[in-house]
């Protein structure tokens, strides 16, 4: 997105214009440490003038997210992006399946509402502990990624575990046998279904891709698989719902064949399991495919228990009224439109058999 034309409140320039020539320098750093973080309330209001510290997820600025530490040992997590509105939505759809996932709190551009800064604030306060701290790529994220209208804090989840980590850390991999993350599972390949989230895992006969490793992270603390960057992707061309929603048909006619008694082999299982395995070396038998599939099986019976989708219609009225001030140049309307409740209720009937109503 392009940067935002219309310029800060007269009096932020002033401040910005008294100030000396920033320069980097080099400063004892403080160093972040994930593994033992806790989370930092989203909700409570941060004195960003005063952080400890921030840092950026795979430490490269054209991905990842910005890790922030308010205060000692406590983490909130910022991200922008261009589908802000499709992964809040993911979020809370997410746990409407049971599965664990962040809240959200967003940040917007408010130029009429000279007392409500806190969108500069954020952008001007991280660049400036970026440069005290020389820490020049936190810079280049914080004014490349955050110069829109929309951002987001995302809550901290503690004791996370990365899938890919698991090869180096052999103690963990009993997590990946767990029966509830295993469920977990089950539910997420639901979850990626209906949101036709392409970003996660390669089912073959669904998605073309060799899946994102980096989407899938497990709670070490709450033993729960952890969801994030669940997008709603929707379909502009009327062939291409037509096909995805032939893909749908195709996944529920080979779950049914399947029950936790009698299992059958199941490619889309198996495509999750081998693609699993190869990132983290971690084997699945036969019990453990059948907890996916009990977890498959568990999320489609809570989609029937929605009944007549106005929990949909709830969700995105929620997302849309997280705006409260002017859209600026229509970007947050764009981007709740682009939530395609209708497709989402299409591939919902197939999924329950609901298909021929």
């Amino acid at each position: 997105m392009s940067q935002i034309p219309i310029p800060p409140p007269s009096n932020v320039i002033c401040q910005q214009n008294n100030q000396k020539k920033k320069k980097w320098t080099t400063k004892e750093k403080k160093k972040l440490d994930i593994s033992s973080a806790k989370a930092f309330p989203i909700d409570q209001r941060i004195d960003w003038s005063s952080i400890k510290s921030a840092s950026i997820s795979g430490g490269n600025t054209s991905t990842g997210v910005i890790f922030v530490e308010p205060i000692d040992n406590e983490i909130i997590v910022l991200k922008a992006g261009s589908a802000l509105a499709g992964e809040i939505f993911g979020s809370k759809f997410a746990k409407l399946l049971g599965l664990l996932s962040p809240s959200m709190k967003l940040y917007e551009y408010l130029p009429k509402d000279l007392n409500n800064i806190e969108w500069l604030e954020i952008k001007q306060s991280l660049s400036d502990w970026a440069i005290q701290n020389n820490e020049p790529m936190v810079n280049i994220k914080v004014n490349k990624e955050l110069d829109r209208a929309f951002f987001f804090a995302m809550e901290f989840m503690e004791g996370i575990i990365h899938l890919e980590s698991l090869m180096q850390h052999q103690d963990d991999n009993e997590i990946l046998h767990d029966e509830m993350i295993l469920k977990d599972i089950g539910k997420m390949i639901i979850l990626d279904l209906v949101l036709n989230n392409v970003d996660r895992l390669p089912l073959n006969n669904i998605w073309q891709h060799e899946g994102n490793a980096g989407n899938i992270l497990f709670s070490n603390i709450k033993k729960k698989l952890v969801i994030i960057d669940s997008i709603q992707t929707s379909i502009v061309s009327e062939e291409g719902k037509v096909n995805y929603l032939e893909k749908v048909k195709n996944f529920i006619k080979s779950i049914r064949k399947s029950t936790i008694d009698n299992f059958n082999e199941n490619s889309y299982i198996n495509d999750t399991c081998n693609f699993l395995t190869e990132n983290c070396g971690v084997s699945f038998n036969v019990e453990h495919r059948k907890f996916i599939l009990s977890g498959v099986l568990e999320a489609i019976e809570l989609l029937r228990q929605m009944g007549q989708y106005n929990k949909l219609i709830e969700l995105k009225d929620e997302v849309d009224k997280l705006k409260t001030g002017q859209d600026w140049a229509d970007v947050w309307r764009i981007s709740v439109d682009s939530i395609d409740l209708e497709f989402i209720r299409n591939i919902i009937d197939l999924l329950i058999g609901n298909e021929g109503m």
